[in-house]
């Protein structure tokens, strides 16, 4: 049996919103940002940067759930799936915020699968490709029923994480065998 599955354009299902931000030095506030350099592939947000003065604008405040795209030469996307209190969007970053017809972790999966699609049709000859609004309003996300996407977006995420966990295991297990040779060798040297 074949499941209907319609095209939606992304602007019908999803808040879009560019970040810009004015640095002021005169500012101060606890203000916390995520930047472009925050985001690592693989879902990894490396923390909120406290350093930077500017006035934080609540449209630009991310919450759980938001997907974060770098707006300058995309290649993955971010979800927020935890986020501390007043953390903000600055310069360069795109917040796409899911409505009621769509789950979350479906659109950041479907975005990841097609960030290379969408940003090859917004590249116009130019070095770095760059999204505008008009390049993520109007591209068409496939819809399936709400329980497939919950199961599809899901699955995403899992996977990422499964990803995560063997990454971390690989690095520990490196560092074990480092530690035993290392201690091999302290060994052999005091037993001279």
């Amino acid at each position: 049996m074949k499941k209907n599955i319609s095209k939606v354009k992304l602007k019908d299902i999803a808040e879009i919103r560019f970040s810009l931000v004015d640095k002021n030095s005169d500012i101060s506030s606890d203000a916390r940002w995520i930047t472009v350099s925050n985001l690592l592939p693989n879902n990894v947000i490396d923390g909120c940067d406290d350093s930077i003065s500017a006035l934080a604008d609540e449209r630009l405040k991310v919450l759980q759930g938001d997907i974060i795209i770098r707006r300058i030469a995309p290649s993955y996307v971010n979800l927020i799936d935890e986020i501390d209190e007043e953390c903000y969007a600055f310069n360069n970053l795109i917040i796409i915020r899911a409505q009621r017809l769509v789950d979350s972790f479906y659109l950041a999966y479907y975005l990841n699968s097609h960030i290379n699609i969408i940003i090859k049709k917004a590249s116009k000859g130019t070095v770095m490709p760059t999204l505008g609004r008009k390049d993520l309003e109007e591209y068409e996300v496939a819809l399936p029923d709400m329980a497939s996407q919950k199961a599809l977006g899901k699955l995403w995420y899992l996977s990422i994480q499964r990803k995560k966990i063997t990454e971390r295991l690989h690095e520990l297990d490196n560092n074990r065998m480092k530690f035993l040779l290392r201690q091999y060798i302290r060994n052999a040297e005091d037993n001279k």
